[in-house]
């Protein structure tokens, strides 16, 4: 688990852009999308078809690739479902559908010989709901809405908890958690994201479980951004590196071979275009 992980971005479009490709968003060009549609009249940016994304890296060496999304920029028209063998996007959906989906999925997927599975989660997002048993109603405003936030959180975990039991991704399996953005609730006086690059909206979780010896559970206090996700993988798996990448290799520092000199080690940058 790095405990400062952050993402190149305060919302969606480009942040994950950036995780599939290892590029800030100026470079791989998501800067704007079905977010900034709502405000003003814009062209939707794609990802370049000549920039390899992490799922065409791995259909080119051997993998089956799957992916499923319930946030509507995570779509054809910005460039997401290049390389996956097969996509499905529920816009604005509930998870229930997406893991239907994956139900359906789960002996075609468990059959491949060597898989990569994207799962793009939008419920820990607004609208907040409450989800029982984790919502506690509080009386102001804010605490109530921090208390629908996390009982979101808690949901989203439970999905995960039970794709990892369907799937036996305790065997064999790299299993990586992020996210694209985090929420601000009046920290400096907005709410959301998309608005502003402070800690509360870029700062993400950031977690890696490896398979078999070596991946003994720690907390690293190292600087680390989503970006590193592509050239970690890219490593782990031992694909030569064919493009240009801006994130880090992280297995030096989680393997520590590589000094964990604390949260102040490296320099994080982050874009969002106004």
């Amino acid at each position: 688990v790095f405990e400062n992980g952050f993402s190149p971005s305060s919302w969606t479009g480009p942040a994950t852009a950036s995780i599939f490709t290892s590029l800030y968003p100026f470079q791989h060009g998501v800067t704007t999308g079905f977010f900034a549609g709502k405000y003003f009249k814009v062209e939707v940016n794609r990802i370049p078809a000549a920039i390899q994304t992490l799922p065409e890296l791995l259909k080119e060496n051997g993998y089956k690739t799957f992916g499923v999304a319930n946030n509507p920029n995570i779509c054809e028209e910005e460039g997401f479902t290049q390389g996956f063998d097969k996509f499905q996007l529920f816009k604005d959906a509930h998870e229930k559908k997406m893991m239907r989906q994956l139900e359906s999925w789960t002996e075609e997927i468990k059959g491949q010989k060597k898989y990569f599975l994207y799962i793009h989660f939008n419920d820990c997002h607004i609208p907040y709901s409450a989800r029982k048993p984790w919502y506690e109603e509080k009386e102001k405003k804010r605490d109530d809405t921090l208390s629908r936030y996390d009982s979101e959180i808690s949901y989203v975990d439970e999905k995960i908890k039970k794709l990892y039991e369907r799937f036996g991704w305790d065997k064999n399996t790299l299993i990586i958690i992020t996210a694209d953005h985090g929420e601000e609730f009046w920290d400096h006086g907005k709410t959301g994201h998309g608005k502003n690059l402070y800690g509360e909206v870029i700062r993400v979780p950031l977690l890696f479980y490896f398979p078999g010896p070596g991946g003994a559970a720690k907390r690293i206090n190292s600087n680390a951004s989503n970006m590193d996700v592509f050239p970690t993988i890219r490593e782990y798996l031992g694909i030569e590196r064919g493009q240009a990448e801006e994130g880090m290799n992280l297995l030096p520092v989680i393997r520590g071979e590589k000094s964990n000199g604390g949260e102040n080690d490296r320099y994080i940058f982050s874009h969002l275009l106004k």
